[in-house]
């Protein structure tokens, strides 16, 4: 067993470890478990590299459209001109073709697992999904009061004096009741809040839920956790903790470069930030090896991916070098423990 110091106790506390659960703690579904992991891959990925994908669950995002040859089949365009077709399971099949018929020619986001075939009329090979979640598009003009300030979750959490008693329109990730222990559980008003954050700030959004039309989040299961949404509401500040008083919750489109349609930065990733920020609190503040966040229940191929990403970006994390202009150079001569006063 690794020693903990006081400031791992703290972060238990703020849940951060609650955060690093195995997925297979997370509530999944036959589909969940029989295909595995789910990853974020973008449509022109999955069309054009098939054989990396069948038989894993993905999640994806493009614009829908109807297959004119065959008999209401739906599927999503890539920017080259295939096309994904979307089977749905029979569980969701009734509320897929209902919903379906309102978002032709807007983009929706779609999760199954993924196959080839062949195409009852041309004989072509194709790759298809066999959908069990699926998300309407986001709006495409979400609304926002005049007398609403537009403000990250950073400026929030970190300025929130300045904001108390406001009306703010901010996006973030829902994390369903503090299903990753973002905030401490004491913090929070009424049984139904739930909580919003991007990157390491989260606030409490109360008063409204995580639905509209043709989308709903639930705040008790994991897999609905990651997705954007936008929150407009007064914000309420009490002990440091914020809490937004919704009075309107909208999906938003993921963080994108808007390089191509549908391009999204967590399709690029090859994984979601929700799925990243579990396995990053393993391998950086708990310092488990690879093997340990393996059998911990992440998929080996994905710690391996992030593990790189981290080697190659250690740059990033060392100080450029000072000239030495004294005897003791800041950075390099100040690491006893006396020179923290400890």
């Amino acid at each position: 067993m690794r020693p903990r110091r006081a400031a791992k106790a703290l972060l238990a506390v703020l849940g951060l470890l609650a955060g690093a659960s195995a997925p297979a703690l997370a509530q999944m579904n036959e589909y969940e478990m029989r295909y595995g992991q789910t990853i974020e891959v973008s449509v022109d990925n999955l069309l054009q590299m098939p054989e990396q994908y069948v038989g894993k669950a993905v999640r994806t995002r493009a614009q829908l459209e109807m297959m004119p040859s065959l008999n209401r089949v739906y599927a999503l365009r890539g920017t080259f001109g295939g096309y994904l077709y979307l089977y749905p399971v029979p569980e969701v099949a009734q509320d897929f073709e209902n919903e379906m018929k309102k978002f032709l020619g807007k983009e929706v986001e779609v999760t199954g697992g993924v196959g080839t075939g062949k195409d009852p009329n041309t004989g072509q090979t194709i790759v298809y999904l066999q959908v069990w979640a699926f998300l309407g598009p986001p709006d495409e003009k979400p609304g926002r009061r005049p007398d609403t300030a537009q403000v990250t979750l950073e400026d929030l959490v970190t300025k929130a004096e300045r904001f108390d008693g406001k009306l703010v329109t901010v996006r973030g990730q829902f994390r369903g009741s503090n299903l990753f222990g973002d905030l401490p559980s004491a913090s929070r008003q009424r049984s139904s809040d739930w909580v919003l954050k991007e990157e390491v700030f989260a606030v409490w959004v109360s008063g409204k839920k995580a639905k509209g039309e043709g989308w709903t989040l639930d705040p008790g299961l994991r897999r609905d956790t990651g997705k954007w949404v936008q929150v407009t509401g007064r914000v309420r500040v009490d002990s440091r903790v914020v809490t937004i008083q919704a009075t309107d919750v909208v999906l938003a489109k993921p963080p994108s470069a808007d390089l191509w349609l549908g391009q999204t930065d967590e399709g690029e990733l090859g994984f979601t930030y929700a799925e990243v920020d579990q396995l990053l609190y393993l391998l950086v503040d708990e310092r488990y090896c690879p093997e340990e966040c393996v059998a911990a229940g992440f998929d080996e191929k994905f710690v391996r991916n992030v593990v790189e990403r981290i080697r190659r970006n250690h740059f990033k994390r060392i100080l450029p070098p000072i000239a030495k202009l004294s005897n003791r150079t800041i950075g390099y001569d100040f690491l006893y423990l006396r020179d923290w006063g400890t």
